[in-house]
């Protein structure tokens, strides 16, 4: 009877396999055919990223300007900053969407192929899933299990063609491209328009410390609001929404403001200041230069220093 109890009690063992581990993510960075995908994907991204990032440096830019010209531009020239607006918030969204669908197929296509692989690769082991590497592994008490298997699934993958063609396929898909129209536009006159001199350099040394007064006002107003925004109540939620947009109105009239007493400042001083070499038939140029600037010649590098030095046009928009 002990001997019979003894194997009986044995079965168990001798039917369990030698144990065994592998990671989803372990398995990923020894697979030569993943590594391929995202060097290629990560490539794309990052020269998608990078015109998108000098596009939305552009935006700043001219958002401000649009800003400061509220009450002096031509309404054509504020139309054209909320369009571009559009379609470079436009592309950003397009872009996360596009990264999330394709991140959500690699993964799918991956995981798909990991599981025809699991059945040959790990038949006789008793296996579990242990992430053997990485930061979460150095927080684990204990190592993984027996023998390490990511190295052979990694190449069970790269040989599976059906894999292959389906990663050329998602590598294939063409990424959202920015197409942005860039023109010169016409410019702002100051006391003529055959010379432009850049709009935010002007803004920078004669009215900087005023917007930024107005734009700390604002971002405090809204951040006050962060709490109620987030509310899961309607009214109060709408009562905050409305409570910002009274906020931006703010922000907008008061650089409104500064941009129309700048233009009559440099109406006022540009003669004199002819005098002292500033260039003549001078113009403000609201749009950036990365989107097309504006006709005429740009004299910034040589306007900017006669008007940065002049004490009585920066005492006038004291």
């Amino acid at each position: 009877m002990p001997g019979a109890l003894f194997l009986l009690l044995s079965i168990p063992m001798l039917l369990a396999g030698e144990p065994a581990y592998y990671h989803p993510d372990d398995v990923a960075s020894r697979s030569s055919l993943f590594a391929r995908a995202a060097r290629e994907e990560s490539t794309r991204f990052d020269l998608v990223q990078r015109k998108l990032e000098l596009a939305g440096s552009h935006l700043d830019e001219l958002d401000r300007n649009a800003a400061l010209a509220g009450m002096i531009a031509d309404p054509a020239f504020l139309d054209y900053a909320g369009q571009t607006r559009k379609e470079i918030t436009g592309a950003f969204l397009r872009l996360q969407a596009f990264v999330d669908v394709m991140t959500d197929d690699f993964s799918t296509t991956f995981g798909s192929a990991l599981e025809r692989a699991l059945p040959q690769a790990t038949a006789g082991y008793d296996v579990v899933v242990c992430k053997e590497s990485g930061f979460t592994s150095l927080m684990d008490r204990e190592p993984c299990p027996g023998e390490d298997l990511n190295r052979l699934l990694a190449q069970a993958l790269d040989q599976d063609q059906d894999l292959a063609a389906q990663v050329d396929e998602i590598l294939s898909v063409p990424w959202p491209e920015l197409d942005l129209k860039s023109s010169p536009l016409q410019p702002i006159a100051i006391t003529g328009t055959e010379q432009t001199v850049r709009m935010s350099s002007l803004a920078e040394i004669l009215l900087g410390d005023s917007m930024d007064v107005l734009f700390n006002s604002y971002q405090q107003g809204i951040a006050a609001l962060e709490e109620d925004l987030d509310s899961q109540d309607p009214a109060r939620k709408q009562q905050a929404l409305e409570q910002g947009e009274t906020f931006r109105a703010a922000y907008e009239e008061g650089m409104a403001a500064l941009g129309r007493q700048l233009l009559q400042e440099l109406r006022y001083h540009a003669p004199r200041l002819e005098k002292k070499d500033l260039p003549t038939h001078l113009a403000i140029c609201p749009n950036p230069p990365g989107m097309g600037g504006c006709t005429g010649n740009d004299v910034t590098a040589t306007a900017i220093p006669i008007l940065q030095a002049d004490r009585k046009l920066r005492r006038s928009l004291k």
